[in-house]
Parts: C-alpha cells; sequence; structure tokens
C-alpha cells in the first residue's frame, strides 16, 4: 500500500552530530552540525480512536500522527514539518501493509 501523493508533504529528520570540547577556547562546549534528511511523509491530527488507544498515555493539545511509507524513525527523533519541529513519541507498525509506518510526534518542547 502507499500513501496517495495528494497528504503527501516533504517533511526532514533532523540528526544531530557528537558535538565537541574546544580545549584551546577554556574546554567550551561545541555543538555538532544539525544534519537534515529529507523524506515524504503525511501529517494528520490524532483522532478520539488514537487517544483512547493510546500506549503512551496522555499527549499534548498538538500532537499529530506521521504516516511514512519506507521511511524509518526512531523514538525521541526530532522531525520538520513546514519549520515546525516535532519529536516522536511513539510508532505503531503496519506490518501486513507493506512498509506503511505511523508515528506519534509532538511539538517540541511540549512533550506531556
Amino acid at each position: 500500500m502507499r500513501l496517495p501523493a495528494f497528504v503527501m508533504k516533504t517533511c526532514n529528520e533532523l540528526r544531530h552530530d557528537k558535538g565537541s570540547i574546544d580545549y584551546t577556547n577554556g574546554g567550551q562546549y561545541t555543538p555538532g552540525a544539525i544534519e537534515s534528511i529529507p523524506f515524504g511523509g503525511a501529517v494528520l491530527p490524532l483522532t478520539d480512536e488514537d487517544l483512547r488507544y493510546a500506549p503512551q498515555g496522555t499527549y499534548a493539545a498538538d500532537a499529530r500522527k506521521l504516516y511514512t511509507d519506507g521511511y524509518f524513525l526512531e523514538i525521541g527523533a526530532q522531525v520538520d514539518v513546514d519549520g515546525i519541529v516535532y519529536t516522536v513519541t511513539g510508532s505503531r507498525d503496519y506490518g501486513h501493509i507493506g512498509t506503511l509506518k505511523r508515528y506519534i510526534i509532538e511539538r517540541k518542547g511540549t512533550t506531556v
């Protein structure tokens, strides 16, 4: 099964490289670079049924579900959708429907 093209949008997984300690500057921490990896996904609001069967417990008001077709995200990954950064807080595998994956994403900084 493939997601319809009209619901797909370009999302970006934000991967943070490991930072380092700059000993020549008094031992100051220097954050690593952020790598932006584009992938296709469909972002939809949560339904009442999603909330009822949520294994993670409660959600913030701006939580969404993200469907991907063949792209794997880890729990805790950060995803940029239209300039808004979300954190992946849950996932569900639809193994019987090919490579379709559903993730629960919450706006960064609002995780309950």
